[in-house]
């Protein structure tokens, strides 16, 4: 191979990772600490998860998608929480 095709490669190399880089997860996970009436809980929690703009005025995504314009979501999901720490994809 010449000079001028490996330079073509890498750059095309270059160019692939940097898309893929910039690409938005498919899953997020989510990790928090719930505390009631000061202490840890343990046991089931119900939850709503939205993102929404820096001022809460959009909503972008939600659990069950009922979210509009910052709002929180009609349906809860249920997450086990142990000593008050829970994690959600």
């Amino acid at each position: 191979m010449n000079t001028r095709t490996l330079l073509f490669l890498f750059l095309s190399a270059v160019a692939s990772i940097s898309s893929v880089v910039h690409a938005a997860p498919a899953v997020i996970s989510y990790a928090g600490n719930v505390q009631v009436n000061g202490q840890p809980f343990t046991g089931q929690g119900k939850f709503k998860f939205a993102f929404v703009d820096a001022n809460g005025q959009f909503s972008y995504w939600s659990n069950d998608g009922t979210s509009s314009a910052g709002s929180a979501p009609v349906a809860h999901v249920t997450i086990a929480v142990s000593g008050g720490n829970y994690s959600v994809l």
